[in-house]
């Protein structure tokens, strides 16, 4: 992997000092919204208390907030746009050419619901920021995820409440897998065993929606993962035992993930904390550190194919 500051002058610094006066803009007209509305606020407790009419003071008031809090909404979102578009663009082309970003887009919610990462369906599911590029003989994409359902509450007055309780924050990545394959195989954080012992892993295999409990001959990743598929003998061929200590090292680098290997792809959902390629509007975009965590969290994911091997092509897999 090549440091930032190898391709920051001559790849990087030339598109994002067309957007650095851009931000200062934005940054200005935030100062000036915050002192309108600071003065509307006054305006609205000092002007009924010398005559005028309260309702006179109010309702303009009300009208001009919305105008600039939509206003600044939308500029910002514009600049937002053109950021990751140009800045972002010219980051992920300096990892690798052929890398690409749609900040309107994100993987499908009918990918993530076939991986059977989660058992039921979404009833909100959004999000952003989708990567696509080809790494040596790997197509990847992945983008950030946000999955929720909603749930009914009734609290002990007996009132019902209508919630949205998250299913999965983070990022889905997909890969085309270096194996053919036709069955389904799921891996899954193996919370029941860790948590009940023996009777966790009964639990586990009533656990029907995802295939069978197959268990592996990794301790290591019996540890962190159940393992359920439609078809025992090509999961195993799946999960070589080189293959089972690569993951093993990844997971223990991320942390709680799932993995699913279908329709030719491996796809991985990692939790993730933080909103990955959002601008900070008060940093310099001339500062190279201002993009370290860009640089850092792309190549994170793009070593993924080099970290699990995935461009040894095997047998007909070409």
């Amino acid at each position: 992997m090549r440091e930032l500051a190898e391709v920051w002058d001559s790849e990087i610094l030339p598109v994002v000092a067309e957007l650095e006066g851009e931000r200062r803009h934005l940054v200005e007209q935030r100062r000036r919204y915050l002192m309108i509305g600071v003065g509307l606020v006054v305006a609205v407790f000092v002007l009924p208390a010398i005559g005028v009419p309260f309702m006179a003071v109010l309702l303009p008031a009300l009208l001009t907030g919305a105008f600039l809090l939509w206003r600044e909404r939308s500029t910002t979102a514009a600049f937002t746009h053109r950021y990751k578009t140009r800045a972002l663009g010219a980051l992920l082309e300096a990892i690798d050419p052929s890398l690409r970003i749609q900040p309107d887009s994100h993987v499908p919610e009918v990918t993530v619901e076939r991986a059977r990462f989660f058992i039921g369906g979404f009833d909100y599911f959004s999000g952003e920021d989708l990567i696509t590029g080809t790494i040596g003989e790997t197509r990847i994409y992945f983008s950030e995820v946000l999955a929720q359902r909603r749930s009914n509450r009734r609290s002990s007055q007996g009132v019902g409440t209508r919630q949205k309780t998250t299913v999965f924050d983070g990022v889905v990545f997909v890969a085309d897998f270096n194996k053919s394959f036709r069955s389904r195989t799921v891996l899954v954080p193996d919370v029941a065993e860790a948590t009940f012992g023996g009777l966790g892993r009964f639990f586990q295999k009533l656990n029907l929606m995802r295939g069978d409990l197959i268990e592996m001959e990794n301790p290591e990743l019996e540890e962190y993962f159940a393992v359920y598929g439609d078809d025992e003998t090509e999961t195993r061929y799946l999960l070589t035992p080189d293959f089972m200590s690569r993951l093993v090292r990844f997971r223990e680098q991320v942390g709680p993930m799932r993995v699913s290997f279908v329709d030719g792809s491996m796809m991985m959902a990692i939790p993730m904390a933080r909103n990955l390629l959002e601008p900070s509007l008060g940093r310099s975009l001339l500062d190279p550190q201002a993009f370290q965590s860009h640089w850092d969290d792309m190549n994170f994911f793009v070593d993924i194919v080099g970290d699990l091997d995935l461009n040894t092509r095997i047998w007909t897999k070409e």
